[in-house]
C-alpha cells in the first residue's frame, strides 16, 4: 500500500464527481429512436436557488452522483439527512476553512442505498455534534454502501457507536487523511465505528473516548497506513477507554504500513493502545513504528493480541508501557499467544515497560 492508493481511490472519486456522466438508451419500438441521458450536477452553496435557502434544501433538490460544493465558513445548521449519493465537498483551501456545527444533534445522516466510495464527504470541519446515547453524533451511514472521507477534521462531537463517525452497514470504509479529535462515545469508538473493514491512510486519531476501542472499534479487519513522507505518520495519541483497546479494538486482525504512532493511549481492560486478533506489519516497510507511553490496566501495556504480533520488517520501540501498574497484570509492551519481533533492518527497542511478568 503506498501513496498509489491514496491517489487512485481519490481519482476515481473525484473522476466520478466532476466528469458528466452519460448514460444512452435506445427505444428500439418507439421512432424515431427516444434518447435519455443522466448529467450529474455540481451546486455550490450558498449560490443560486435552490442553493440560496439553507443547506438542507441544496441537498435535497440534489440526484444520485451530484455534488455540493460549500463555500468557505461556518455554518450552524440543523441537522442534515441525506437520501441520495450526494457528495459534500467544501470549496476552501483547507478543513478548517468550511465548519460545519448542528443547531443540535447530529450534524450528517446518510440514508441512501446508492451510496458507493464515488460519493466523497471532503475537505470538511464537522463539528459539535451530539446524538446522546444514539450513534454517529458527527456522520452516520445507515444503508448503501460507505462513501470515501477525504481530508476532514471531525472534533468534539458525542454520541453512541462511533461519536466521530459511525458506518452501520457492513461494507469495507476509507479514510485519507482525516483527523478525529476529541470525540466522545458511550459505547465503542469514539472516533469511528465501523461494522466491516477499515483502511485508514494518513489519519489521525487523538484524545478519543469510548467504552471500547477509544479511537476505533471495527467488526472487520483494519489497515493502517503511511502513504506519504516520515512527516506524516498514523498517528494514535492519548485515545481511552474503559474496556479494551485504548485507542484501537477490533476481533479481527490489524496491518500496519509505514510509520505508526502509539501515544498515550490507556484502557481499563486490556491492550493500552491495541485489541486486536492478530497485529501484522506488512511488507514492504523500514518505517518507524512506536509504542510509548501506552498502560492498561489489564494485560497487554501496549498490545494485547488473541493471536500474534508479527513485526518483523522494522525494529519496532516499546517504550514506557505498563499493564496493570506493573504489578497486577503481564506483558507490559506486549501480551499475546505468539510474539515474533526481527530486527532485520534496524534493532529492536524495549525500555522502561512494567508488568508483573513479561514487562
Amino acid at each position: 500500500m503506498t501513496t498509489c492508493l491514496a491517489r487512485s481511490l481519490l481519482s476515481a472519486a473525484l473522476a466520478a464527481i466532476f466528469s458528466p456522466a452519460y448514460t444512452h438508451t435506445i427505444d428500439a419500438a418507439a421512432h424515431p429512436p427516444a434518447e435519455t441521458r443522466t448529467i450529474t450536477v455540481v451546486r455550490t452553496y450558498p449560490g443560486s436557488a435552490p442553493c440560496d435557502a439553507t443547506l438542507q434544501a441544496c441537498i435535497s433538490a440534489s440526484n444520485d452522483d451530484d455534488t455540493v460544493q460549500i463555500q468557505p465558513g461556518t455554518y450552524i445548521t440543523d441537522s442534515l439527512l441525506i437520501t441520495r449519493s450526494v457528495s459534500l465537498i467544501g470549496a476552501g483551501a483547507n478543513p478548517a476553512a468550511t465548519r460545519l456545527w448542528p443547531t443540535s444533534g447530529r450534524m450528517l445522516e446518510y440514508a441512501a442505498a446508492s451510496i458507493t466510495a464515488a460519493t466523497v464527504i471532503s475537505n470538511l470541519s464537522i463539528e459539535n455534534g451530539n446524538a446522546s446515547v444514539n450513534s454517529g453524533g458527527a456522520i452516520r451511514i445507515t444503508s448503501g454502501g460507505a462513501p470515501l472521507f477525504h481530508s476532514l477534521v471531525i472534533s468534539n462531537n458525542i454520541g453512541g457507536a462511533g461519536a466521530g463517525i459511525r458506518i452501520i452497514p457492513n461494507v469495507p470504509v476509507t479514510l485519507i487523511n482525516v483527523a478525529l479529535i476529541s470525540n466522545t462515545s458511550s459505547a465503542g469508538g469514539g472516533g469511528v465505528s465501523a461494522s466491516g473493514s477499515l483502511t485508514a491512510i494518513d489519519s489521525r486519531f487523538e484524545n478519543n473516548r469510548a467504552t471500547e476501542g477509544g479511537a476505533i472499534n471495527v467488526g472487520g479487519a483494519l489497515l493502517i497506513v503511511q502513504s506519504t513522507s516520515p512527516a506524516s505518520p498514523s498517528v494514535f495519541t492519548g485515545n481511552s477507554t474503559s474496556g479494551n483497546g485504548g485507542a484501537i479494538a477490533t476481533n479481527s486482525d490489524i496491518r500496519l504500513i509505514g510509520d505508526a504512532l502509539f501515544t498515550t493511549n490507556s484502557a481499563g481492560g486490556q491492550g493500552g493502545a491495541i485489541f486486536a486478533n492478530n497485529v501484522l506489519e506488512q511488507p514492504p516497510n523500514g518505517a518507524r513504528m512506536l509504542w510509548s507511553g501506552n498502560s492498561a490496566t489489564g494485560n497487554g501495556g501496549a498490545i494485547r493480541a488473541v493471536g500474534a504480533v508479527n513485526l518483523c520488517q522494522n525494529g519496532p520501540e516499546f517504550l514506557n508501557n505498563s499493564a496493570g501498574a506493573g504489578s497486577t497484570a503481564d506483558g507490559g509492551a506486549i501480551f499475546a499467544n505468539t510474539i515474533v519481533l526481527c530486527a532485520s533492518r534496524a534493532p529492536n527497542v524495549s525500555s522502561n515497560n512494567r508488568a508483573r511478568r513479561g514487562g
